[in-house]
């Protein structure tokens, strides 16, 4: 069930979140609104820190029961009934360095069938650690209660290491900060001249004393196709039959996606997303809803005054566990797949 949302957030989000790391020059005398909205949204790009909150929302049909989503699909399932499912999430991010930077987040889920499965999650990355706590588990076939509200420290480095995959991860790491201003001018170029997005409609609203010019657009499914295989070709490799599939897979299960976008008047910068993407199932929809703010405000991030490390808990979930990471260690050959 989740899975199906966010495949169907990651492929509008894929447009816009390519705009955010595009943008388009302002060095026209009149910008269109199309281009208004992308110099708004690469302003992102230079913001060192932030606050977000919001939510996806689904309606539609709905498998109920956990265990039918375990089963084998030639295996009758329990037929799926109309239900709304909402993930509520929010957290603040800060970059020091391009290596550094600390955060939170924190989710829930719930669905209208008090039955369903849910969870809360929160999150914290501080100090080079990385930080987790289930404070919800809710109609879960296994047993989490006994680790809810427990924090457990992970550390990426270190548990790569302990597994034999230093160098692997450091090699990673290269790839990651070595930035292809190349592969970033072909992507602005491919995003600016995409018609996937489109203008519909402009208007004025104030919010907390300020002033915003609120941008209704549409998107273009055949464009949007077009521009996300373009995007897929720019890694030298040709789109794959089932890549292409997939894609088509998804767009056919999308009947139309309309939205707006809130530009401040006083700072140019894009404060809030709202998105509806309406199925092919009957009253079937997708709400997307996300709000930006403290742009470039201090995001204080502590970690937790109690928590367990990785190994711990692997030790308190697989007895014994410590033995093999300590044996696994001394490997230095990283396996085939790496």
């Amino acid at each position: 069930m989740l899975r199906k949302i966010l495949s169907k957030r990651s492929l509008v989000f894929l447009f816009v979140a390519v705009g955010v790391l595009a943008g388009v020059s302002a060095q026209a005398v009149t910008m269109t609104r199309e281009q208004k909205i992308w110099n708004s949204m690469s302003k992102l790009k230079d913001v060192r820190s932030w606050v977000y909150d919001g939510s996806i929302s689904y309606y539609g049909k709905i498998i109920s029961k956990y265990s039918d989503l375990l089963k084998d699909p030639a295996i009758k399932k329990t037929p799926a009934k109309y239900q709304t499912f909402t993930l509520n999430f929010k957290g603040g991010k800060e970059i020091f360095t391009p290596t550094e930077n600390q955060s939170w987040f924190s989710l829930t889920t719930k669905s209208s069938d008090k039955k369903e499965v849910s969870i809360g999650l929160e999150t914290r990355s501080v100090g080079g650690n990385f930080y987790a706590t289930i404070n919800k588990a809710d109609n879960f076939p296994v047993g989490l209660g006994e680790y809810k509200d427990l924090w457990v420290q992970f550390n990426a480095e270190s548990i790569l290491k302990e597994l034999g995959f230093g160098e692997a991860l450091l090699e990673q790491k290269a790839k990651v900060q070595n930035v292809n201003e190349e592969d970033e001018k072909q992507v602005k170029e491919l995003v600016t001249k995409s018609k996937a997005f489109k203008v519909v409609g402009v208007y004025t609203a104030r919010l907390s004393g300020v002033t915003f010019d609120v941008y209704n657009f549409s998107v273009n499914k055949n464009e949007l196709k077009k521009l996300t295989t373009g995007l897929v070709s720019l890694s030298d490799q040709a789109v794959t039959a089932k890549q292409s599939t997939d894609l088509n897979k998804g767009m056919a299960q999308i009947k139309s996606i309309s939205g707006n976008i809130w530009v401040s008047r006083k700072d140019g910068m894009p404060y809030r997303l709202n998105l509806n993407i309406f199925g092919t199932q009957p009253r079937e929809k997708t709400s997307i809803n996300l709000n930006l703010s403290n742009f470039n405000e201090p995001v204080p991030v502590y970690e937790p005054a109690l928590y367990m490390t990785w190994k711990e808990l692997f030790n308190k979930i697989i007895p014994q566990s410590s033995q093999f990471l300590n044996s696994t260690s001394t490997s230095s050959t990283a396996p085939a797949m790496w």
